[in-house]
């Protein structure tokens, strides 16, 4: 809590706010929503890593259960797939899938696995991992408010084809029901709009939350010094400076090609001009030759100008190349930009 008479806000009130800003408002409906499985999602799970927006001392309420890694999985996937097809599986395959689904506090482990057993009956999705987490969550008026849910991790691949599973819009509306009948919650209601995925929800409620938590901090009774280090808290972090300092400069650089391309444009016109006027003094040339055929001294002048017009001409060539190269390296340092900015390093959201 903040001290009263408007003294300075507790040190140790900073770390809470940020991981209160860090915590995700989950939908209280049922919801399963599967999507390819990331990098480092088991490492995450498991808390096999340091997450500063869940609570350490409630990690130990976590639950996990799996008969295979992913790496394992994955191999024989890729086998099973060679043997089926007698093909290698292709590289933008997404056979592995997660899905984040909403549990209730009291949903317990015997009820994961009678949803997973679901979901190979009906779907034919093979879940070979589950873990649930009831250490995330947010403080409202001072009290604990639990994200419970859990993450499940499955096969989607057909073993009998080697092909991957593909839910039609029914099968996809029936697992949500399924979801919701197993768990005895109620279920999410449809939308034709198109779902957000995990992390475009996070940021979608990490905004909202920070400007509760703002116009929260603009109510308390505190300093104005006190006011501005909490709003500085909920305000932009260094990685998102980063990012938008990264942002700034890839303008920048589109900016720069835009100029170089109206360059090379003016340069290749310049060089089509100079073609044509070459060609129309070659055939001037050529006329005068055949009226002062045998005059030495005329056709010395002739080819002297057309020597000085091919160097011209070789000299705009050589720019045109040099520019051509430039853009070419400028292209390559905004590709490699953008793969640096890879939502799941830049933004800085867990799930």
């Amino acid at each position: 809590m903040l001290s009263e008479g408007g003294g300075d806000a507790p040190a140790t009130l900073h770390p809470a706010i940020r991981a209160t800003v860090k915590s995700l408002l989950l939908m209280a409906k049922s919801c399963a929503r599967f999507q390819p499985v990331k990098p480092g999602s088991e490492e995450h799970n498991r808390r096999l890593k340091h997450l500063d927006y869940v609570r350490h001392e409630l990690t130990k309420n976590n639950k996990s259960w799996s008969v295979q890694s992913v790496a394992d999985r994955l191999a024989e996937i890729k086998k099973l797939v060679k043997d089926k097809t007698g093909r290698a599986m292709q590289s933008k395959a997404t056979p592995i899938r997660e899905a984040v689904v909403l549990i209730k506090p009291d949903t317990t482990i015997d009820d994961i696995h009678r949803l997973r057993v679901k979901y190979k009956e009906k779907f034919n999705i093979d879940v070979f991992q589950f873990d649930v987490h009831k250490d995330e969550g947010h403080f409202k008026d001072g009290k604990w408010i639990g994200n419970y849910h859990v993450h499940m991790t499955a096969d989607f691949t057909n073993h009998e084809t080697g092909k991957s599973l593909k839910l039609t819009r029914q099968q996809m509306m029936e697992l949500q029901t399924v979801t919701a009948e197993v768990l005895g919650m109620e279920r999410g209601v449809s939308s034709d709009k198109k779902h957000l995925n995990a992390l475009q929800y996070k940021v979608q409620q990490l905004t909202l939350q920070v400007k509760e938590l703002r116009e929260e901090v603009e109510k308390l009774d505190v300093s104005k010094a006190a006011k501005q280090r909490l709003l500085g808290v909920l305000g932009m972090s260094s990685k998102d400076k980063t990012i938008e300092a990264q942002n700034t400069e890839i303008v920048s650089l589109k900016d720069e090609i835009n100029r170089l391309k109206a360059e090379k444009e003016e340069l290749q016109a310049t060089i089509k001009a100079a073609r044509q006027k070459s060609s129309k003094e070659t055939e001037k040339a050529v006329d005068a030759a055949l009226v002062r055929i045998g005059n030495a001294l005329g056709i010395s002048d002739y080819c002297g100008g057309l020597g000085k017009m091919v160097d011209f001409i070789k000299d705009l060539q050589t720019r045109d190349k040099k520019w051509m190269n430039e853009n070419i390296e400028l292209k390559k340092e905004i590709k490699e930009l953008k793969r640096s900015m890879d939502p799941e390093q830049s933004i800085g959201f867990h799930r």
